[in-house]
């Protein structure tokens, strides 16, 4: 009987011990899982940033041509 309870009480701790870890390793894991999804909304906005300014040069070079400026003159 008392090697049953001894047995019953490592295997309780051991259950302990494990579901801490899982606990953990749970919170980790969804630590990482927010930070992915922090980055992929950097992400976007930092593409959303890109299109603009690639949208503004493009209209910069269509200016340049129709009015046949040089980005090297000034108006002052």
């Amino acid at each position: 009987m008392k090697l049953v309870q001894s047995r019953f009480k490592y295997c309780s701790k051991t259950s302990d011990t494990l579901k801490l870890q899982y606990e953990i390793e749970k919170q980790v894991l969804n630590s990482y899982i927010e930070e992915v999804a922090e980055l992929k909304c950097k992400m976007a906005d930092f593409e959303q940033e890109n299109n603009k300014l690639h949208s503004y040069h493009t209209s910069s070079y269509v200016l340049e041509r129709i009015f046949n400026l040089k980005p090297d003159d000034k108006d002052f």
